[in-house]
């Protein structure tokens, strides 16, 4: 899936807001990989309760024949049980999560592709 939706006012931030069901996982974007040379993620997951709480940034370069990415974590309370991927895939990156806990979570991506 493709972000399309413009966060408020003119932006070239894109935003989505899923759910991520337990026990799943879930390709949350999907971009060709020859639309940019960057991509920066701000990843916010929190419990239908939001007794768990997690807000990452993550970061992606593309290389010739790969993606590299790195995460940090902004604000979190709990542990969360998750994991992030990026990869490329028949020609397209995809930004992957794993949702390894026996409850949904509930996503907002933003996302800011650098050409």
């Amino acid at each position: 899936m493709t972000l399309t939706t413009a966060i408020s006012g003119p932006t070239p931030w894109r935003k989505l807001t899923k759910p991520l069901p337990a026990t799943t996982t879930t390709v949350v974007d999907t971009e060709p990989e020859t639309n940019f040379k960057g991509m920066k993620y701000i990843v916010t997951l929190s419990s239908e309760t939001n007794s768990l709480y997690r807000k990452l940034d993550i970061d992606m370069v593309k290389s010739s024949t790969d993606v590299t990415h790195s995460i940090s974590n902004k604000v979190f309370s709990g542990s969360m049980d998750i994991e992030i991927s990026a990869t490329i895939n028949a020609g397209n990156l995809e930004l992957t999560i794993v949702n390894n806990e026996s409850f949904s979570l509930d996503l907002t991506l933003a996302k800011l592709r650098q050409n």
